[in-house]
């Protein structure tokens, strides 16, 4: 929807929760992101195909981690 953001893990409902985001200083692909402040897991590999609480699937050692 020509928003910017970044999709994270939400790990507990196994869901990918879009959050736009403000960006700073950009070059090329990499952005700056200035707010909001960010934790967790940011999801960098078929974000493109997301949308907001779509059901994800994490790699064993991500889940490990969490429990």
């Amino acid at each position: 929807e020509g928003k910017t953001g970044v999709f994270l893990a939400d790990t507990s409902a196994m869901k990918a929760l879009f959050i736009p985001v403000a960006c700073g200083i950009i070059e090329g692909d990499i952005c700056e992101i200035l707010n909001p402040p960010l934790s967790g897991y940011v999801v960098t590999l078929g974000q493109h195909l997301l949308e907001d609480g779509n059901g994800i699937r994490l790699p064993e050692n991500v889940k490990e981690k969490n429990t």
